[in-house]
């Protein structure tokens, strides 16, 4: 992948160097059509998961995710905050991991700790539950499935 992305710069960067003026506009356009050349070339038996582009609209898309949720979060521990009664029941859950390399383990943990209302507590020695404390787990089995379907299913689209 950082062969695809250095083969692009270069693509971009002969494309600049072939007009009479060096321009930004020329880079990109250079970048995009390099772009284009290696999805083109790309070999018949991979799949675009392959490509640099890819991860990179995927890491994107994560970022998104995470920010939309990060929103959302904020605006429901606010709410719970200023509502007159507290009907709130906080708990601790083991998610099961699909992720298992440290670095996706620390970043999961770390976005759901970032996230309002969420706390990464603890992963277990076997790396197989990561025990997250939620300020209202009224159904702990959306919870589980909220943060498989978002944020670990992007991270795991990222690494492959």
């Amino acid at each position: 992948m950082l062969l695809q992305f250095i083969v692009n710069v270069l693509i971009a960067f002969v494309w600049m160097l072939l007009h009479e003026k060096l321009a930004l506009i020329h880079f990109v356009f250079g970048y995009v059509l390099g772009a284009v050349v290696i999805t083109v070339f790309q070999r018949k038996n991979s799949y675009y998961s392959n490509l640099y582009l890819y991860k990179l609209w995927v890491l994107i898309c994560l970022t998104g995710i995470f920010i939309k949720e990060l929103i959302i979060a904020n605006f429901i521990v606010a709410w719970q905050a200023i509502k007159p009664e507290l009907s709130i029941k906080p708990g601790i859950i083991a998610l099961p991991l699909n992720v298992k390399k440290d670095w996706q383990i620390t970043l999961l943990a770390g976005m759901i700790t970032l996230t309002p209302g969420t706390l990464s507590v603890d992963v277990s020695e076997d790396k197989n539950y990561l025990f997250v404390h939620f300020l209202d787990i009224q159904d702990p089995e959306k919870h589980k499935k909220a943060i498989k379907e978002t944020f670990e299913k992007r991270i795991l689209e990222v690494s492959r």
